[in-house]
């Protein structure tokens, strides 16, 4: 009977100790190759303004891009996230038609040098709600602090368009293994409003090196845009991904 009580002991000792030593921060780097699927820029969103396809002059070639993503379990089931996500394209081409953007004319035929930035800063908390050995899914809320900025310049004639806000959004994060080391990953930030629309979604396999280091490749997109008094802008981007994981 000691014997077994003993065994008991020592085995809620090791569950204890697993359980503390289990990592509590994940950071992740992620490195992008972004192609550009759409982006209808109007400012103003009246009469004063031409409604345009920016891509026509960033084109919809591949850019390079980065993202960091970074958790903390400060206890369990319960997570903050943190997420650092630039954007940014921009090119030459020619209008095809005149443009009215922020007050200022610009011709077509002429070369033309278009910029669209999209950075985003996101903080927000997300809940372990389902954990089993195959399966996990998080939910949880994020404060998106957008920093964007649409630009033109022909010749000596430029114009341009910030804006600066906070957005709401709602997380979704979900994780199956396909083996001992390998996981389907799906994760979405996302949410519809009556002034517009953002979604980060995406999907990747991921390959555990070891318990603390991992990497997944896949795919992104990141579609959204607002449409108000003031501003018409819809933009799609589609990412190919590769990304390393460390927990520690």
């Amino acid at each position: 009977m000691i014997r077994k009580a003993a065994c008991c002991v020592m085995v809620v000792a090791s569950a204890g100790a697993f359980a503390q030593s289990r990592p509590a921060t994940t950071f992740e780097v992620e490195a992008q190759a972004v192609w550009t699927s759409r982006i209808d820029v109007q400012s103003p969103n009246t009469a004063a303004g031409s409604r345009f396809a920016l891509d026509g002059l960033t084109g919809s070639g591949a850019s390079t891009q980065g993202r960091l993503e970074l958790s903390h379990e400060w206890r369990p089931r319960h997570e903050v996230r943190a997420v650092y996500a630039p954007l940014s394209v921009s090119g030459t081409g020619t209008l095809p038609s005149a443009v009215a953007f922020e007050g200022r004319s610009f011709a077509a035929g002429t070369a033309t040098q278009g910029r669209f930035q999209f950075d985003s800063w996101r903080l927000g908390y997300r809940y372990l709600w389902i954990d089993r050995p195959d399966q996990q899914v998080k939910v949880g809320a994020m404060l998106k602090v957008r920093d964007a900025a649409i630009s033109l310049r022909q010749g000596g004639v430029f114009a341009e368009r910030t804006d600066t806000g906070v957005v709401p959004l709602l997380h979704l994060r979900a994780e199956q293994r396909l083996g001992p080391r390998w996981r389907l990953i799906g994760d979405v930030d996302g949410l519809v409003g009556p002034g517009g629309r953002a979604f980060d979604v995406a999907a990747k396999v991921g390959y555990d090196i070891t318990p603390d280091l991992a990497i997944s490749a896949g795919w992104r997109m990141l579609d959204g845009g607002a449409n108000n008094s003031t501003v018409y802008t819809m933009s799609r981007f589609q990412y190919a991904v590769v990304s390393v994981t460390a927990r520690f």
